[in-house]
């Protein structure tokens, strides 16, 4: 899926669960998609919310625009981080994520809402985006600016900076110090 897509691929991979922001994802790919009208959004996971997030997709008209993958196994995950041009992580509280950290130790550039650990690792516009707010505008906006910057500067960016965080012996020592 996606591999022949041209316009840039959005994913995202979380429980579909209420708090991990699908619907606000769904909201902000129906504004991405006005101005990007060939970006693809793929959402991996599985959970209780899928038929109501395939019903809202349905009734946006994002049929061409998001696929939704199911569950995707651990060892099958780089190549997925590697079709992503953006990572968008939406969850209402996140007060760790590994999946955010673990796309930008894949140099994907990630936009996410301003929670938890996103806080202490992303800069704004430097290593990756925080959106000014969890709203559908705030989202859409924060991937359409990504999407004007050098991505792949971004990207190498926000690497460098989980590699430093979150690298075993860095949490391993701040377990330890605690």
């Amino acid at each position: 899926f996606g591999t022949t897509n041209k316009g840039p691929i959005i994913g995202t991979v979380a429980r579909f669960i209420e708090w991990k922001g699908y619907k606000v994802i769904i909201a902000a790919a129906q504004e991405i998609v006005k101005k990007k009208p060939d970006a693809l959004f793929l959402l991996c996971g599985s959970g209780t919310q899928v038929p109501e997030i395939r019903r809202l997709i349905d009734e946006a008209g994002l049929h061409d625009n998001v696929v939704l993958t199911g569950w995707i196994e651990r060892p099958e995950m780089a190549s997925f981080y590697g079709l992503l041009d953006v990572y968008l992580h939406a969850a209402v509280l996140e007060p760790f994520g590994l999946i955010f950290p673990e796309s930008m130790m894949n140099g994907v550039p990630v936009v996410s809402t301003a929670t938890g650990a996103a806080l202490d690792a992303i800069t704004s516009g430097v290593n990756g985006i925080l959106a000014t707010e969890r709203s559908e505008k705030a989202l859409a906006d924060g991937v359409l600016d990504l999407l004007q910057m050098d991505m792949k500067a971004v990207g190498q960016r926000g690497k460098r900076t989980a590699l430093e965080m979150y690298s075993f012996d860095a949490m391993w020592n701040g377990t330890i110090g605690l």
